[in-house]
């Protein structure tokens, strides 16, 4: 009654991600433009109740593209690329062609055979000098993302980093969300956890055993609005001597390769 009737949203939720005040917020774009780089982010499927979501965001807005279920990987980087591109010639203005369009795609499971689909259309672009669009994987059981100064160590993984920073962003009116529904309903659903001190995101397997359904369009949304570090850029201040960087970034490197590398005993 107090949300529905009389508009009054409870600030913070003990188990929910999204609260209802940090929706009603987002989900106000009415005088919201788009304007800026492209972000498609995209949460693949394959077959069952569970639909493969795209969603873009363009400045501070966000907003679901399409979706669609039972295809296979190649049929749906195809379906993908053939969205990026009709947004790309619709609205070619706004879009930096030194960047072109970032598609950010779940490389988890079935999601590798999307990105490397689409990789390998990207590299025959780029071996054309026509690319146009670049893919990234998003491996939301990977570490946390190194960010400047060190490591963030209150995540449990990536996952948990991007949903609180979007989080924190729509709280802020850093994005805007055009109204959906199904997202909106998706959002209220995601619960979070904390374990040995470092917050996790509920799993899809636990939301499932709720009677909660896959969050499809919720992840396409935080793809494209993740915090994605790219690295330090001109004018930033760093807390650690630029030695110690130079050594941090050889050494993962070093890491990088040991998987590829021969023992000689």
């Amino acid at each position: 009654y107090q949300s529905k009737v009389e508009a009054n949203f409870p600030e913070q939720s003990a188990l929910g991600m999204f609260s209802a005040a940090v929706r009603a917020k987002a989900f106000d774009s009415e005088d919201e433009t788009a304007v800026g780089p492209l972000v498609l982010g995209v949460d693949p499927a394959r077959y069952g109740d569970d639909r493969t979501a795209v969603v873009a965001k363009r400045g501070r807005l966000c907003w679901v593209v399409d979706s669609w279920m039972g295809m296979d990987t190649v049929s749906s980087a195809s379906r993908v690329m053939n969205l990026a591109s009709g947004l790309r010639e619709r609205d070619a203005d706004g879009v930096p062609t030194e960047t072109g369009i970032e598609i950010r795609v779940d490389a988890i499971g079935l999601g590798a055979g999307v990105v490397d689909t689409l990789a390998s259309w990207q590299a025959d672009l780029e071996s054309k000098g026509q690319a146009w669009f670049r893919v990234r994987e998003m491996n939301g059981s990977a570490a946390a993302p190194v960010e400047q100064g060190g490591v963030v160590a209150t995540y449990g993984n990536a996952r948990a980093f991007w949903y609180d920073h979007v989080r924190q962003d729509m709280a802020n009116g850093v994005v805007k969300i055009v109204p959906f529904d199904v997202l909106d309903d998706e959002l209220s659903g995601v619960r979070f956890k904390y374990s040995s001190g470092k917050l996790y995101i509920e799993s899809k397997d636990d939301m499932r055993k709720r009677g909660v359904k896959s969050p499809d369009f919720a992840d396409a949304f935080v793809y494209a609005a993740a915090h994605i570090f790219e690295g330090p850029s001109d004018g930033d201040v760093l807390s650690e001597e630029a030695g110690d960087i130079a050594a941090q970034a050889l050494f993962a490197e070093y890491e990088e390769r040991l998987d590829t590398m021969i023992s000689p005993f």
